[in-house]
């Protein structure tokens, strides 16, 4: 079992199949790995409030408060989804809703990613040449506006 301390929560991680949805992201592993660097796998990752811990002399000594982690121990929350009804605890909202948010979040993440502005034929577009001379439409009268308006 890993765990993770924050100020305001507790995560502990348990490697078991069974906890697959319990473990909540609330940035995805995969918009997370955006911010590497390619053949970047571990984020520098700082824990404001870090533990302490007693040594065999019974020295008390605080935890490093920076380290390196990957995003499967980043942004994440134990139970942050999984709710209770009638005593029966559920991961349903995080495997059924957030599950399909997070797969269709990436395409259009993704999408947007890539896009540019200017388009690469802005100049085609500013000019009219691409519009069969619809640009040459605006009257050059004083004023402007469109031609028989």
């Amino acid at each position: 079992m890993i765990g993770l301390v924050s100020d305001w929560y507790t995560v502990d991680i348990k490697t078991s199949m069974s906890d697959e949805y319990r473990n909540q992201h609330y940035v995805t592993q995969w918009y997370q790995k955006k911010f590497t660097l390619p053949g970047q796998h571990e984020f520098h990752y700082l824990n404001l409030t870090p533990d302490t811990f007693k040594d065999s002399r019974g020295i008390v000594h605080t935890k490093k408060p920076l380290r390196k982690q990957g995003s499967r121990m980043c942004f994440v929350v134990k139970d942050l989804y999984t709710t209770q009804i009638r005593g029966i605890e559920t991961t349903d909202i995080e495997q059924h809703f957030f599950g399909e948010i997070d797969t269709a979040g990436r395409a259009a993440v993704n999408y947007f990613d890539g896009f540019t502005y200017p388009p690469e034929d802005w100049g085609s577009i500013r000019d009219g040449s691409d519009r069969g001379g619809v640009g040459r439409s605006i009257s050059s009268r004083p004023g402007g506006g469109i031609a028989g308006s």
